[in-house]
């Protein structure tokens, strides 16, 4: 179910219209409450019923009925907001203005019609704003994670792919991220390109994205720095499930610098690689 088509205040209305409809008459299942607001005279029946009943497997929404209109339109905005996790949601993090400045005028207008975008904004508005915002923080978190973890998976396949193809049937690699994050890679393999196997270290990053992005923290620069020579970088495109091996005087020309006081701890690349 595309979520883009249910946020518009004539869906929006829809569903308060349904709320005091339903607060009155807990009786009428949704089907048939949409068609008595169809045909009551006035503006509320030309709201977007039909998109309503398409809502009836998100019983939260019909279970509030608010007394204020903005507070109504708030709650239920937090709910659809939740239940589809539109990727623009990824924006409040940033802040009004730069989701007001990104989104299409239909969700900009939900927004101004529940009362985000005033001057000053009330109180319980910027309560609402931050609960949201530290949900999609979140939830980006473990978004990176999840595929951090793929790529992991697709570097172990790899690994053992290339080892057995060489005639090393007995040597496995080892995912040393699941024993120990801390670590600097994800991946401790075999380098076989010289007349002895020596250990080589894999760090993994993986994204969905063109240009391909990912974050490199302090600690795991130091660690390649430490083991250069046998420290290698894959980058997963998840899309295609593209690999890219990189080595460390690669990624070195695309680093910040410390200066002055400033150090960095974590940097954020936007890499064309693919």
């Amino acid at each position: 179910m595309k979520s883009h088509r249910f946020f518009r205040m004539s869906v929006i209305n829809a569903i308060a219209e349904v709320q005091s409809f339903r607060a009155i008459n807990s009786d009428v299942n949704m089907k048939e409450c949409c068609r008595l607001l169809r045909v009551r005279p006035g503006a509320a029946s030309t709201f977007d019923y039909e998109a309503v009943e398409d809502l009836h497997a998100i019983p939260a929404l019909f279970e509030h009925c608010s007394s204020s209109r903005e507070q109504g339109l708030r709650g239920i905005l937090k709910i659809l907001i939740i239940h589809f996790r539109p990727t623009w949601g990824l924006l409040m993090p940033h802040g009004r203005r730069v989701l007001r400045q990104s989104v299409p005028p239909d969700i900009k207008q939900c927004f101004e019609s529940a009362g985000f975008f005033k001057d000053s904004p009330d109180p319980e508005s910027i309560i609402w704003w931050d609960g949201l915002s530290s949900y999609f923080r979140s939830n980006a978190v473990l978004g990176r994670v999840e595929m951090g973890r793929r790529g992991e998976m697709l570097s172990m396949n790899h690994e053992r792919d290339r080892l057995v193809a060489a005639g090393h049937t007995q040597t496995e690699p080892l995912w040393s991220a699941i024993e120990d994050e801390t670590l600097g890679y994800d991946i401790t393999s075999w380098d076989l390109t010289g007349p002895t196997p020596k250990i080589m270290y894999i760090e993994v990053k993986a994204s969905e994205r063109t240009p391909f992005v990912f974050f490199l923290t302090e600690n795991e620069w130091k660690v390649a720095q430490m083991f250069k020579e046998t420290y290698v970088f894959h980058f997963w495109y998840l899309p295609t499930q593209r690999l890219k091996i990189v080595t460390v005087d690669e990624v070195a020309s695309h680093l910040p610098i410390n200066q002055g006081s400033g150090v960095w701890k974590k940097t954020q690349i936007e890499w064309p690689i693919f």
